[in-house]
């Protein structure tokens, strides 16, 4: 079948190349390229019908797809005479006259127009080939980088499937936020390939609440090599010893301390320091050698903050040292309680201050920096220290029991019993009379004062020996007739209504060494033994008021106040008695007159440095008659804590 096309047509149509059988054989190629078009498939078709449609086919493919005879197949209605040579290069294919049977001597052949038609172009073969293959409408000569695969050829968006889509010469190599970096799993991988902020290396924001390095961890919660710093803070998270806080190094060619230079090459605050040695390359002021303030600054960099010393005394003026321009002036100074500074820096001038809170101030003390030291303190033998800061070290104790003590002055009865210091007072709030009371060398031949010279004498009648100025008979005794109440606290079996009441008090200050005092009493009474278990039951007390004890302190094993009835009567001149009546030879208690403990030693627990009372107590119990004495000396401290409270024992015992 003939059918025509006006070749003037086609030419306006399709750039001038003439697709006809003249035109379209020699230059197939071109003129396939230039008709795949869309405006030239389009006009094409138009001009040429369904023959120009079928000729748009052929020259797509660039020849037959199966290998069979090159023709051209004419529309119904299309005027091109376009053949078909059949899928096998059989049927429909054309005769030699149609193909030029002189082709292969001439090359061409005479269509029925008269028009000469070329001789088929050798077919294309090996790299370069322009075979679809995969029917993806680009050829290998035309970039298709796989031509077996339909969804591999230039203008496809990559997909992350180890292959190259698009036939750019990369895999998975797709980046819609051109950032340089794939999604595409992978160690580079770009977690956000939406963001080119977002990609591997780049600088962690620890304001964003993103992970813009992709570490897989939020940048504001990210400590890569657990340094302490976030890895927005850091300019080297994957390097421990590179941080904002590390050290300058020099010669290690790195920024070690993340001030953005590089240690030992820059001095970022031309301070004339270079970084690796300029603790701080921040700030001008701060250098090696630079004056130290008081700023909360290292300003000299010798790794002390605000160390200044003018004095030279080691003490930084900006905090310990109080005066930092004089040497003597500072945290560990001696105090002096005579130049009017403070020379230690409490805050307290010398002569002002306390500073071990033992009660004695500036000059009093003479070690304000231990409280068992000071004027009040007991001085002990052998321990190479001024205890008592009188200026000696070691001394004996002085002697403030000396003969010739007053009777009746109230502040002679502490020495009388060797209180030779720490008296606050002594006074007797009552008295059964003055002869009640008196100081003595010895009472009786056999009470001599255990510690000589003199000792105490407290009586419910006169305390006077066999002999003595003003002796009474203890039995009947003296009759009084004062009365007081029974002694507040005193937890003692009693009948009520003291008399003939005589009471000696005395308030001290405990010496700062001292945990304990003691002191002998040997009482005597002539209610003994008529009286024992009655009511008729005169005693002895002294009650002390402490911290650690408030009460009468003297009492037997059984906690029986000191009476007749105590288990301490053990003087006397019957056989029960095991002290015999020696003790009570010459005192007017001897002969059956009545009985005594003999000398007793009572010692009582304290509190270094505190203030108390002793209260020493004689009087009658249920009548007037019959009278009774104590007597009291020895008084001394005691260096050692006592275990329990007040205990009453026979010396040696």
């Amino acid at each position: 079948m003939v059918g025509r096309v006006d070749r003037q047509q086609i030419d306006r149509s399709c750039g001038g190349v003439l697709c006809t059988r003249g035109g379209l054989l020699p230059a197939i190629a071109a003129c396939s390229a230039l008709l795949a078009t869309a405006a030239c498939s389009a006009q094409a078709g138009a001009a040429g019908g369904a023959g120009g449609a079928s000729f748009l086919g052929v020259a797509a493919a660039f020849g037959p797809a199966d290998g069979g005879s090159w023709g051209f197949d004419g529309g119904a209605d299309g005027d091109l005479p376009l053949y078909d040579g059949g899928s096998q290069g059989t049927a429909g294919a054309p005769t030699p006259t149609e193909r030029g049977a002189d082709a292969g001597a001439t090359g061409g052949s005479t269509s029925p127009d008269g028009a000469t038609v070329d001789a088929k172009p050798p077919m294309a073969t090996g790299p370069g080939s322009d075979k679809d293959k995969d029917n993806d409408g680009v050829t290998p000569a035309q970039g298709d980088c796989d031509d077996a695969d339909p969804q591999a050829k230039p203008g496809l968006l990559d997909t992350c499937n180890g292959k190259d889509d698009d036939c750019n010469g990369a895999t998975d190599d797709f980046d819609k936020d051109k950032d340089t970096f794939s999604p595409c799993p992978g160690p580079q991988q770009d977690c956000n390939d939406t963001d080119p902020k977002i990609h591997p290396g780049a600088k962690p924001n620890c304001t964003n609440l993103k992970d813009n390095d992709c570490s897989g961890i939020l940048d504001a919660q990210e400590d890569g090599d657990s340094d302490g710093w976030l890895s927005c803070e850091d300019c080297n998270d994957k390097d421990a010893a590179i941080n904002p806080d590390a050290k300058a190094v020099c010669g290690s060619n790195k920024d070690n301390n993340c001030d953005g230079v590089i240690d030992g090459i820059g001095d970022a605050d031309k301070d004339g320091d270079p970084t690796c040695k300029d603790c701080d390359d921040k700030n001008p002021k701060v250098y090696f050698g630079a004056p130290e303030l008081c700023n909360q600054k290292d300003d000299d960099c010798n790794g002390t903050i605000d160390d200044k010393d003018f004095d030279g005394d080691g003490w930084s003026g900006c905090a310990e040292d109080c005066d930092d321009l004089d040497i003597t002036v500072n945290p560990l100074a001696v105090r002096n309680c005579k130049n009017g500074k403070d020379n230690d820096c409490s805050g307290i001038v010398d002569a002002q201050e306390d500073g071990d809170k033992d009660g004695f101030k500036g000059c009093d003390d003479c070690n304000d920096y231990n409280k068992t030291v000071n004027k009040g303190a007991l001085e002990v033998a052998g321990d190479n220290v001024d205890n008592d800061c009188n200026g000696q070290t070691d001394e004996p104790s002085g002697a403030c029991d000396k003969p010739g003590l007053n009777s009746a002055d109230p502040n002679d009865y502490p020495k009388a019993i060797g209180m030779c210091s720490n008296v606050v007072s002594s006074s007797f709030p009552t008295l059964a009379a003055g002869t009640a009371r008196a100081i003595k060398t010895s009472f009786g031949p056999n009470n001599q004062a255990p510690k000589a010279p003199n000792l105490v004498a407290l009586a419910c009648g006169v305390a006077a020996a066999t002999g003595e100025p003003g002796y009474v008979f203890p039995q009947p005794g003296t009759k009084f007739e004062n009365a007081m109440p029974y002694p507040a606290g005193v937890q003692c079996p009693n009948s009520g209504g003291p008399t003939d009441y005589t009471e000696w008090k005395v308030v001290l200050n405990a010496p700062a060494n001292a945990h304990a005092f003691a002191f002998d009493f040997h009482f005597m009474s002539a209610e003994y033994p008529e009286w024992v278990g009655s009511q008729f039951n005169d005693k002895f007390l002294a009650v002390v008021d402490s911290k650690l004890f408030k009460g009468n302190a003297s009492f037997d094993s059984k906690g029986n106040c000191i009476s007749v009835n105590a288990a301490f009567f053990e003087a006397c001149n019957t056989a029960n008695c095991s002290l015999g009546d020696g003790p009570l030879k010459g005192t007017g208690y001897e002969n059956g007159v009545g009985g005594g403990t003999g000398w007793l030693t009572t010692t009582v627990p304290i509190t270094p440095g505190e203030q108390f009372s002793i209260r020493f107590i004689v009087f009658d119990e249920g009548d007037h008659i019959l009278d009774s004495v104590a007597l009291i000396d020895n008084f001394r401290w005691m260096l050692k804590a006592t275990k329990g409270g007040p205990s009453t024992v026979r010396p040696g015992g």
